[in-house]
């Protein structure tokens, strides 16, 4: 399964353009798009250096798999770590490729992020998935906003006018 980013919802949500990191971090404009898009990933050392220029813009990143306090290997230190790291952060968004939902993980995190996010509505779903949003067999998702790319202007019932770019929505 590959690793994906959310490096296009972070300079969308601080109003900063793909060219702006570009030269923060002194690679090409192209690089960065392929980056936005998830076409390609940045090498770790790189995402690094684009999480903590994103942090510095009051953006906080966590991605467990680099933080270095994580065991090596599974055990319930792991679980209080993310328990502790979902109940201090501001907002949950749960990155839902086909993986990710096959994971009893990241369904306990989803369940554990629903009881201290969701009456806040600052929990959401960004499901990277080739079929789109068909999450059969795991239906209780529908409940959760979604963060996805609209790319045209357009309205919607309930929503209003949309602009070009990532949106969070409910289900319809």
């Amino acid at each position: 399964m590959a690793k994906l980013n959310r490096i296009k919802v972070v300079l969308v949500e601080k109003q900063k353009t793909g060219k702006w990191l570009a030269e923060q971090v002194g690679k090409s404009a192209c690089t960065v798009s392929k980056w936005c898009s998830n076409s390609t990933q940045p090498e770790i050392a790189q995402l690094k250096r684009v999480a903590y220029l994103l942090e510095q813009l009051d953006s906080l990143i966590y991605v467990d798999w680099l933080d270095s306090s994580m065991p090596q290997t599974t055990c319930g230190k792991i679980a209080e770590n993310i328990k502790e790291k979902i109940k201090k952060d501001d907002k949950f968004i749960l990155v839902a490729t086909e993986g990710a939902i096959a994971s009893k993980w990241c369904i306990w995190e989803l369940g554990f992020g629903d009881a201290h996010k969701y009456a806040s509505e600052k929990i959401a779903l960004f499901p990277i998935r080739n079929e789109g949003y068909d999450w059969s067999e795991s239906e209780y998702l529908e409940i959760y906003p979604v963060i996805g790319y609209i790319d045209t202007y357009q309205y919607v019932s309930n929503f209003g006018c949309l602009d070009t770019g990532y949106n969070v929505s409910l289900w319809t």
